[in-house]
Order: structure tokens, then C-alpha cells, then sequence
């Protein structure tokens, strides 16, 4: 049925027709082209109206989808919207208020003039550490259907940590600014200045006031961690690999540090003597000078079940399937990242400089690619090969999130 507009315009074109000098059977062809046309034309517009509207997000939403009127009900569900017309040239406009509610912004106007869109809120660090955990814990219920971390036992590690004063879980990954992190938990419960903390002032008195998890029986655990803030701090695996290997070896041979030293040498025979062929005799002695290749052997042979814990994997460390962190940090953004954990487990009021909170260094802070890469490439593709499957599941609960390099 013809109505409103469309059939004024189709009277007026008739009357137009029939005071032309034409036969009559022109005429009457005339006019039935061109009441056709108009039928088609509304009737195509209604159809692509109707569609648009019904399948465009809200904050693509056209103008016009706004303009539905008269005998139109109207349900907005989220971005879901139903029309429904009992006529479809029921499309003429009018000044009926709407109110579109959608994730990025509100539209509320009496007049279509007056729609404004509200900008989309900026993403907070709560919004990323909230998809993180989310992201690692949808894994993790993939990996593990079945299991129920409260029950859970964790392995004998000395690195999952419960400070109980400000009730918080950490795990304390080495060559993860692990140091730092207990150094300032020190300095906080002794009421020191972070800079006032020697080594061996921190290495003889931190876990005075962090205990480990596991001596804390069944119960205990089950409240710790379903009322005590838990978090940790990530890092690319193949980049924790060459940190130990800078800090434990190459600095080794040239540092006064007794436990440096000593530990640079215990490792170092190791290595030299089952990985160099035909050792000079200093070397096999010494441990001293042991190169990257070998390093990367003595790893991919002896595998991550009784790693050291400079290299094991952040998964056998800290267990993140069954202990659910609340907040996942990044190491190469960890001055802004530790600030906002430290606000979050009650550690407001630093006494130390803020530039000292964590002793990163600068070029740490970024990820150099390069660099990394550089350090791997005499490395047969063999070993990359065993390396990225030893470390999968840290590449698969954190790589995407955290950009890790792909050899």
C-alpha cells in the first residue's frame, strides 16, 4: 500500500502524464511505470533501512537508523535492536527521543542534531592486569580441567614467598629484579632506606620476613592464597637465558665477588669439561671463560627438572596453573608496573628515592630484539629448537602477551 509522501508524488506524476497529448494507452503505460518505480524504490529502501539497522554495532550506526517513526517499537539490548513496523513506509521522520547505550559512549538527544558521542575510556593499568590473568588463567583451565590449586601441594621451591605482615604472595624469579623486590620488602619492614641495604645485609636477613610457602601447612595455605594478594613478574625466556649467562659466567672471571666467583666456577668445570673439546688445563681447573654455545648445551642436555633456578622455567618456579596470580608484571616496563603493584599490596609509603625502587638498568627496560638474536645465532637450529620446547609452557601461558622472540 501507497501512502503518506509517496502517494502525493504518485498523484501529482499522474495528473503530469495525464495533461500530456499522448494516446491513452501511453498514458496509462506511463503511469503504471512510474507508480511501479516508486513502489520498488520505497520498498528497497525499507529493506536496506531495516538491515542496516539491525546489523550495525551502535557506534556505526547511520543517522537515519534513528528516524524510525510512528507505529515502530523499539528494544535496545545492548548492540542487539529490533524494529518492528506494521506499514513498511512507516519512515518518516520525527522528533522522538532515543537513548542508545553501548560500551564506547551514551547517545541521549530529543533531536538527532544534539547526538554526541562520549570517548571510549582510556585503559587503565587495572583494565591490562586484569587481561592478563584472565588470558593465563583460561589457559591454564584448558591445561588443567580437573585441578584444584587450594588442594594443591607445591613442589619444595624456595621462591614462592608469603610476606604475612602485608599479606602477599610473591614469586621471586631470578634475573626478574627478584633482589630488588625482597630488598624493598626488607627495607619496608625494618624501616630503612633501600640504598641503606648492602648484598650482604640483604642476603643474610629477607627471609627473616618472607617465609616460603611450603612450611605453612594445608590449611594455611588454603586461606594465604584465597585472601593474600599473589603476584610476579615476567620475562622472555631466551633473554633470562643470556642475563644468567652475563651475570654468572662472563662477570665471574672478572669480579672480586666471592659467591660470583665460586659459583661462575662450579658451573664453569662443569660445562668445559663435558662440552669443550680437548680443554686446556687452566680452563678445565678454573671454570673460567666458558662460552655461550656450551652454556646453551649443558641446558638443552641437562633439561629444567633440576635446573638452577637462574635458568629453570618461570612455570616450574612458580607454578601459575595452580597458584593464580592477581597481578602479572612485565620486566620491560617494571618501574611503572612495580609502582602500581606496590600500591595495591599496601606498600605506600617509600622511604627510599623513588628512582631507586628497582635497580634495573636502563637498557633493560627494553627488549633489544637484535641483540638477543645476535646472542643466539651460533647456536645450531637443533638446540633453538629444544630450547623453545622446554620452555613451551612459559611461551604458551605468557608469549603472546608478552611478545617473546622467536628464534
Amino acid at each position: 500500500m501507497i501512502t503518506g509522501d509517496h502517494k502525493y508524488i504518485c498523484s501529482r506524476l499522474t495528473r503530469t502524464a495525464d495533461g500530456l497529448n499522448m494516446p491513452k494507452s501511453i498514458k496509462f503505460l506511463v503511469k503504471l511505470y512510474v507508480v511501479t518505480c516508486i513502489f520498488i524504490s520505497a520498498v528497497l529502501f525499507s529493506l536496506e533501512l531495516s538491515f542496516t539497522c539491525k546489523h550495525t554495532h551502535s557506534i556505526n550506526m547511520p543517522l537515519h537508523c534513528g528516524i524510525l517513526s510512528l507505529n515502530r517499537t523499539r528494544d535496545v539490548s545492548n548492540s542487539t535492536r529490533v524494529f518492528q513496523s506494521k506499514n513498511i513506509f512507516d519512515i518518516i521522520s520525527s522528533n522522538r527521543t532515543h537513548d542508545v547505550s553501548n560500551d564506547a559512549g551514551v547517545f541521549q538527544s530529543k533531536n538527532l542534531s544534539e547526538i554526541r558521542l562520549t570517548p571510549p575510556r582510556k585503559i587503565t593499568m587495572e583494565d591490562v592486569m586484569s587481561q592478563r590473568k584472565s588470558r593465563v588463567d583460561a589457559i591454564c583451565d584448558k591445561k588443567h580441567p580437573k585441578d584444584n590449586y587450594l588442594r594443591y601441594t607445591p613442589p619444595r621451591s624456595h621462591f614462592i614467598v608469603v610476606d604475612q605482615k602485608y599479606k602477599v604472595v610473591y614469586c621471586m624469579v631470578p634475573k626478574i629484579a627478584s633482589t630488588s623486590w625482597t630488598k624493598m620488602f626488607l627495607a619496608q619492614h625494618e624501616r630503612k632506606t633501600y640504598d641503606k641495604i648492602s648484598w650482604k645485609y640483604w642476603l643474610s636477613h629477607w627471609r627473616t620476613h618472607m617465609k616460603d610457602l611450603n612450611i605453612f601447612s594445608k590449611v594455611q595455605r588454603k586461606t594465604i592464597l584465597t585472601t593474600y594478594k599473589k603476584f610476579l613478574f615476567i620475562r622472555d625466556p631466551l633473554d633470562r637465558i643470556r642475563s644468567a649467562f652475563n651475570n654468572k659466567f662472563t662477570r665471574a672471571g672478572m669480579s672480586n665477588e666471592p659467591e660470583l666467583k665460586a659459583y661462575g666456577q662450579r658451573y664453569g668445570k662443569r660445562i668445559i669439561q663435558r662440552f669443550r673439546k680437548n680443554p686446556d688445563k687452566q680452563s678445565s681447573r678454573t671454570g673460567l671463560g666458558v662460552k655461550f654455545p656450551e652454556f646453551i648445551q649443558y641446558i638443552t642436555s641437562n633439561g629444567l627438572y633440576k635446573a638452577d633456578e637462574h635458568w629453570n622455567s618461570i612455570y616450574n618456579l612458580c607454578q601459575p596453573c595452580h597458584i593464580r596470580y592477581d597481578y602479572i608484571g612485565n620486566f620491560y616496563n617494571v618501574v611503572e608496573e612495580s609502582k602500581f603493584v606496590m600500591d595495591h599490596i599496601g606498600l605506600k609509603n617509600i622511604t627510599y628515592p623513588s628512582e631507586n625502587i628497582l635497580q634495573v638498568k636502563k637498557s633493560s627496560q627494553s627488549a633489544n630484539v637484535n641483540m638477543i638474536k645476535k646472542f643466539y645465532e651460533s647456536i645450531p637450529q637443533a638446540q633453538k629448537h629444544l630450547l623453545w620446547d622446554m620452555y613451551k609452557n612459559d611461551n604458551e601461558l605468557y608469549g603472546d602477551l608478552f611478545n617473546f622472540i622467536k628464534l
